[in-house]
């Protein structure tokens, strides 16, 4: 008799116990809809977690949280009062922050700097590549020397126009491509102020190239001519070079009207200098060096529409670095309109 009556108030106690896991007390700001401090499952397929609660255990089972297999993981977040559920692929994550540390790298090493740690829009194309877009900042420069950046799968595809902007408003997905917006300047608006009705170009990849849907604004402002010398002294430096100047050591119009510059540049690895090249731009944009590392260079100076004059000194048998005793060779690089065409040999040295 007193066995049965005392088993049937335990069994009792049981049950009630069992009713209260099935819901969150109130007190923690969750309702039976809502997740607080979710629990995710990584230890494996068909593993469950465990959580507590205040005084109430969270069992989570294989069915409710995903475990990280299959190339994916499910995972649940809280904000305040809203709950959220998300799946990031990890697949194919090679992994994202190492994929777009290298685009990074590439950006920098073409002398343009980016602010964030990601790309300012991804889009995955109509062949199901992942398109990439950063908007990268000239590092020596005021802020108003931006190109767009494209990569295609990690692999650098080009800019967005051949010449940079003076700035680049946004970027974002748009269906399969990336729409970038360009503010437009008219005549004597300020950098900071430009007056025209921006344009957004939506940049799509074809298969084989970048297409852009419409073309590039005619702007009446463009950048400052430090801003493009920022940006020829990033591509020098970027090739292992640097410069003791400001400024190109000559510059002058070619037969079209563009801009030939030429840099004298000293191999930044070198020890006493005696490792020079002459890199030469046109309208900023990199067309190419002299003929081969010289130990010296004498200077550069303009010789005529489109064409450059570089004077080399010449070693003889014997002669130290400092102390060059052949006749110096001026040799004139003219800009063709697609390559630059010197008049005479590169002189022999025999230092």
């Amino acid at each position: 008799m007193n066995k049965r009556f005392a088993f049937v108030p335990i069994t009792g106690l049981v049950l009630l116990t069992l009713a209260g896991c099935g819901t969150i007390p109130k007190a923690l700001g969750a309702t039976h809809h809502q997740v607080a401090n979710p629990i995710v499952n990584t230890s494996g397929a068909g593993t469950a977690s465990k959580r507590t609660l205040g005084n109430s255990t969270v069992s989570t089972s294989a069915t409710s949280t995903s475990a990280i297999n299959a190339g994916s993981t499910s995972y649940t977040s809280t904000s305040g009062a809203k709950t959220t559920a998300s799946t990031l692929k990890s697949t194919p994550t090679v992994s994202n922050s190492s994929a777009y540390a290298n685009e990074i790298a590439l950006i920098k090493g073409k002398g343009y700097d980016v602010v964030a740690t990601k790309p300012n829009a991804s889009v995955q194309t109509g062949s199901g590549d992942t398109l990439t877009a950063w908007i990268g900042v000239a590092m020596r420069s005021d802020g108003h020397n931006q190109y767009v950046f494209f990569f295609l799968n990690g692999k650098y595809l080009g800019t967005d126009t051949s010449k940079p902007s003076l700035e680049i408003t946004g970027a974002q997905a748009s269906g399969n491509g990336i729409a970038v917006t360009y503010p437009v300047y008219k005549a004597n608006d300020s950098f900071a102020n430009p007056t025209g009705t921006p344009v957004t170009i939506t940049y799509t990849w074809n298969g084989s190239q970048l297409v852009p849907n419409k073309p590039y604004p005619v702007q009446f402002n463009t950048p400052s001519q430090s801003a493009n010398y920022a940006h020829e002294i990033a591509v020098i430096e970027s090739k292992g070079y640097s410069v003791t100047t400001q400024q190109p050591n000559a510059s002058v119009k070619t037969a079209n009207g563009e801009t030939l510059s030429a840099w004298i540049c000293i191999l930044s690895s070198s020890q006493d200098g005696h490792n020079q090249r002459v890199l030469f731009f046109v309208n900023g944009q990199y067309a190419g060096a002299d003929a081969q590392a010289s130990l010296e260079i004498t200077g550069a100076r303009a010789a005529g529409t489109g064409a450059i004059a570089v004077t080399y000194p010449v070693y003889k048998a014997n002669d130290s670095f400092a102390n060059p005793t052949g006749t110096p060779v001026t040799i004139t690089y003219t800009w063709n309109g697609s390559k630059l065409v010197p008049n005479k040999p590169y002189p022999k040295q025999f230092s």
